[in-house]
């Protein structure tokens, strides 16, 4: 392609409300699908809120590496939600990585596309998509995917691809804590203090009891007092 079409990608990529729009919404939604899919996870929950079969799994969380979607696959627990936005982030950073040179002139070339792939923003997006192809093409009998599912939390980091747009309101919020730095650090250490005194309170109060919360999982002989 010629100069003009990479840079009308480049501002398509960077500039285009619409599409910004789209990935902020596919972001909340794999955040809010995370949260919500561990209620569903056994590993976690041995008691949903309500049953979520076959289909419901394939759809949204891929918790189950026998769902139907997963199965016909054969690449592990996966969902469609996650197969539409693992194909829409990684064609967005294939071409944000191919138009690099023209967010930076340090970005030209081998050198250049490597020190952009290891800046904040690509690394953010290059860890949270990682583990679905680590496990689907390369490591398939494995677990390691559903032991880093926490990092599509990660995907919410892109979100402050926007802070550029909103210098002026970000920088307001930066002089107002600025300037409140002092009751900001009061009120930290009151809330700290409260913190620690209500925990050690609690601590006092509980210590002798058989059916506190951190003996819930362990034989009755490990929580015994003295």
């Amino acid at each position: 392609m010629d100069a003009t079409s990479r840079e009308s990608i480049y501002n398509f990529l960077e500039k285009n409300t619409t599409y910004e729009k789209l990935t902020i919404f596919f972001i909340l939604l794999n955040v809010v699908g995370f949260i919500v899919g561990t209620f569903f996870n056994e590993q976690y929950n041995p008691s949903p809120p309500f049953a979520c079969g076959s289909t419901c799994d394939s759809l949204w969380f891929g918790n189950d590496e026998t769902n139907a979607l997963s199965t016909f696959l054969n690449i592990g627990s996966t969902s469609v939600l996650e197969l539409i936005t693992v194909c829409i982030f990684t064609v967005d950073y294939i071409l944000r990585l191919w138009t690099a040179d023209l967010e930076h002139e340090s970005y030209k070339g081998l050198g250049g596309r490597i020190r952009y792939m290891l800046s904040l923003y690509p690394l953010v997006d290059l860890v949270s998509l990682a583990p679905f192809y680590i496990n689907s093409f390369v490591v398939r009998e494995s677990d390691f995917e559903s032991s880093f599912q926490w990092v599509r939390a990660l995907r919410l980091f892109r979100m402050l691809r926007v802070e550029g747009r909103y210098d002026l309101a970000l920088g307001m919020l930066d002089d107002v804590f600025y300037e409140q730095r002092g009751v900001l650090g009061v009120a930290l250490f009151v809330g700290a203090t409260i913190w620690l005194g209500a925990s050690s309170l609690y601590y006092i109060a509980e210590r002798d009891n058989p059916d506190m919360i951190y003996c819930g999982a362990v034989p009755n002989d490990v929580c015994d007092s003295d």
